[in-house]
């Protein structure tokens, strides 16, 4: 009844039938899709994700949920609803680049570069295809994707920074007042922010708007500069600016090949008095080298596939440093993991003495500088161990973001650090060696 009244145009009317459908049979995957536009009490979002158990459930609702679970870090329910789309519509320009995005975060390089220059193949010139392209190039270490890379900026998305804005996208060219919007997560505001200096060389003024944690480390690294919090409202500060960019786009203008990195230590710098504190905090905890390590990745679309455990660590570190103290750097650290990594007679850390790190970037400087060295996943702290310019040793998963390399031990965006790779899962074969040289 519901199906013949939607047919006749007579959706109000259809809307009391569907409602009985499925009160009668709520796994009915035929209701469902009717639901998903036809409102009769549950969310859009709820239609589409019961609509996709209908064999027959239409391409919007398979692809507006393949995003939804995409987002939710569910990559393999992901990639199965965009393939599933795709069938539906070959032509759906949207979901093949998704589908490339989400077996880029699959860590499926094998797989990625055929998705790609499938999604091309429809639209060559689409903006967030190219910056995947790019993206995979730039990760082979091949700089000639650098142009695919910058055109992910070439379309102002609705709902982006760069529109709320509304001023002109940057050319690296001299500006008057330049407005930089960090983007993506802190790792990445900490990574380009190292480029922010060139940047400033080539305006007159500059605003930066940063999440809120970074806001007084870009401050002192950048004391000429106004450093500014992100939120939901434009600051006043970034009306009226002649160009903007979001820092992740500053390679693509001023990073075009390695030759074009500057050879430094770094570029934040921790605050001096909480380094002399943590210092001594270290001290009490034992002998020194005082290493930190953190093991576990906290955004879902890629945690898992870089994160480890303290039990697979353990006996890394007793052959790297058989004295020494190790000190936990892990944010959101769960009490379960400890006691189980414990009663299976790991070798675990120190807990750290802060309360939750993720939230006081100054006090994770303060200690990074406070410490001879770093272990960690690509997360935060490998980020913040580069930008101070200290010491540290990076486990990578077997498909990285672009900017650690899919080969090679250096980064020029960080050289103190040295990169080791997972290979198939398990943690590098040479990074207990690679600890200890870092130590001598």
């Amino acid at each position: 009844m519901a199906l013949l009244r939607v047919k006749a145009g007579a959706k109000t009317a259809a809307a009391g039938a569907l409602r009985r459908r499925l009160l009668l049979t709520p796994g009915s995957g035929l209701a469902w899709r009717l639901a998903t536009d036809i409102p009769v009490g549950p969310s859009a979002a709820m239609a589409h994700v019961r609509a996709v158990c209908d064999p027959a459930a239409p391409h919007l609702s398979i692809r507006t949920v393949g995003a939804a679970r995409h987002d939710q870090g569910h990559l393999e329910d992901a990639e199965a609803l965009y393939r599933r789309a795709l069938i539906l519509d070959p032509r759906d320009i949207e979901t093949a680049v998704n589908r490339a995005a989400v077996l880029n975060d699959l860590g499926r390089a094998d797989h990625i570069r055929a998705a790609i220059e499938r999604a091309l193949s429809i639209a060559p010139s689409h903006a967030r295809g190219r910056g995947l392209r790019g993206w995979d190039r730039l990760r082979r270490r091949d700089w000639a994707g650098i142009d695919d890379y910058g055109a992910r900026w070439l379309e102002v998305e609705a709902d982006s920074r760069a529109r709320a804005l509304g001023a002109p996208l940057w050319d690296g060219a001299p500006v008057g007042k330049l407005a930089l919007h960090g983007q993506f997560g802190i790792g990445d505001e900490i990574l380009f922010g190292s480029i922010i200096g060139e940047a400033v060389s080539r305006a007159e003024s500059v605003v930066v708007e940063a999440d809120a944690r970074l806001v007084s480390l870009f401050q002192r690294a950048y004391p000429n500069t106004l450093i500014v919090p992100r939120r939901d409202r434009v600051d006043s500060h970034l009306r009226g600016v002649d160009a903007q960019a979001s820092t992740a786009y500053l390679p693509a203008l001023l990073r075009r090949d390695p030759s074009m990195f500057p050879d430094d230590g770094g570029y934040l710098k921790a605050d001096p008095e909480r380094v002399a504190y943590w210092t001594a905090q270290f001290a009490g905890l034992g002998p020194r080298p005082h290493v930190g390590v953190a093991w576990r990745g906290g955004v879902k679309r890629t945690g898992d596939a870089k994160s480890t455990t303290i039990e697979a660590l353990s006996p890394v570190l007793r052959a790297a440093m058989p004295g020494g103290t190790v000190i936990s750097l892990q944010y959101g650290e769960d009490p379960r993991e400890r006691a189980a990594a414990l009663d299976a007679g790991a070798w675990i850390p120190h807990p750290n003495p802060s309360a939750d790190l993720r939230d006081d970037m100054e006090t994770l400087a303060a200690q990074i500088e406070a410490l001879d060295a770093v272990v960690s996943i690509s997360g935060i702290n490998a980020h913040m161990t580069g930008a101070l310019g200290r010491p540290g040793v990076v486990i990578l998963p077997e498909c990285p973001l672009w900017f650690w390399f899919a080969h090679g031990d250096r980064t020029p965006f960080y050289q103190s650090l040295r990169l080791t790779r997972k290979t198939s899962g398990d943690l590098p074969a040479n990074l207990a060696g690679t600890i200890r040289d870092l130590l001598i």
